[in-house]
């Protein structure tokens, strides 16, 4: 597991701390009852940079370095077990590539590819992004048509749209047997699942647009 002071680094380099709250948690003797004094100091929004990125650090260390090897790591954070992890959420991937942590990226559509091939139709319409746009992999025509393909086969519209217009990357959310399938933590069977329990589980991954759904449904 990585050292505290190596993931209070990883937070510096990703800009998600500052120096003055970087020395209070090296200088405090219990860093988390430190993180919970700084909850009545700073904002909401000012905490969660400052406890997410820790955490994001930790996470990235745990699968770089997990004594089975990366993929078992990804795999432990992926929901193979049934305690919840920042690392269940594919919105955690997205976050953590946008700020451009190590690895986060290549992990990103790692996470991707895995539902993909679990006929998630939103995350094979998302490969299918990437590998047009060529932003966070190397850009390849061929393998973001055979995507867009098999999402549209998946009826995803948004991948049907892309197929038919080569130069679009079109994006949705993804559609309600996407997220049964990419929930699921410990192998747990969500199909019969509440839709709204299944929107209040997205909503506690970091899906935005669930987050209203739940409600919505629970109404």
């Amino acid at each position: 597991m990585a050292s505290f002071k190596y993931c209070i680094d990883e937070a510096i380099k990703g800009k998600k701390i500052n120096k003055q709250v970087a020395d209070r948690l090296r200088e405090s003797d219990d860093p988390e009852i430190e993180i919970q004094d700084m909850v009545e100091e700073v904002s909401r929004v000012q905490r969660e940079k400052a406890v997410d990125a820790v955490r994001i650090s930790v996470a990235l260390d745990k699968i770089k370095n997990h004594p089975e090897g990366a993929g078992v790591g990804l795999m432990s954070l992926l929901g193979r077990t049934d305690a919840q992890h920042p690392g269940d959420s594919v919105p955690f991937w997205e976050q953590s590539c946008s700020a451009q942590l190590p690895n986060a990226c290549d992990l990103l559509v790692s996470v991707e590819s895995t539902y993909c091939g679990d006929n998630a139709a939103w995350a094979c319409n998302e490969l299918g992004a990437h590998y047009r746009e060529g932003a966070i992999v190397d850009r390849d025509t061929d393998l973001a048509y055979s995507y867009f393909a098999r999402a549209c086969e998946l009826k995803f519209q948004a991948g049907c749209a892309n197929l038919l217009q080569e130069k679009t990357a079109l994006r949705a959310e993804p559609l309600e047997l996407d997220l049964r399938l990419m929930l699921r933590q410990g192998g747990k069977n969500l199909m019969d699942t509440p839709v709204f329990e299944l929107y209040a589980r997205a909503c506690v991954h970091d899906w935005a647009f669930a987050c209203e759904r739940s409600a919505a449904a629970g109404e």
